[in-house]
């Protein structure tokens, strides 16, 4: 990982289809309640939210180059 850059955690909500992300590695960064509303509905429901890697931005720049 580049200095500067913030990973992201992507999760796909299954009953409505739609997308939520916060930053990687919350724990101790001073921005835990930014982000509460969102990981504490993913720990209240876990089985509801799919998480998957992002696409690296080579293999996403070639996906919008297809469209």
């Amino acid at each position: 990982m580049q200095a500067g850059l913030i990973q992201a955690c992507f999760v796909f909500i299954k009953t409505t289809g739609e997308l939520e992300s916060y930053p990687e590695n919350l724990e101790y960064s001073g921005m835990e309640d930014m982000w509460s509303e969102v990981t504490e509905k993913i720990e209240a429901n876990p089985d509801d939210y799919l998480a998957f890697e992002p696409m690296a931005s080579r293999e996403a720049f070639r996906v919008m180059e297809t469209l």
